[in-house]
């Protein structure tokens, strides 16, 4: 995939994060690992973009788990 399809990618993905709703987080964070995977398979850095993202999908999810808690 060239790089300019991968950023586009990232974006839309980046996008569909920032306007997704707790459940469908989940479902974004799994198309992201995925697009990690295929990355490494294929032999290819993965852009820090993708990590970055990742990080900030898995603290979301981590803050989201907590919401619920009872005090």
């Amino acid at each position: 995939m060239p790089v300019p399809d991968i950023d586009q990618l990232i974006v839309a993905l980046e996008d569909r994060f920032e306007l997704a709703t707790d459940a469908t987080r989940h479902l974004l964070h799994q198309e992201l690992h995925e697009m990690i995977a295929r990355h490494i398979e294929a032999g290819r850095d993965v852009p820090a973009r993708l990590l970055a993202l990742d990080h900030r999908m898995a603290k979301a999810e981590i803050d989201d788990s907590f919401d619920n808690m009872p005090v």
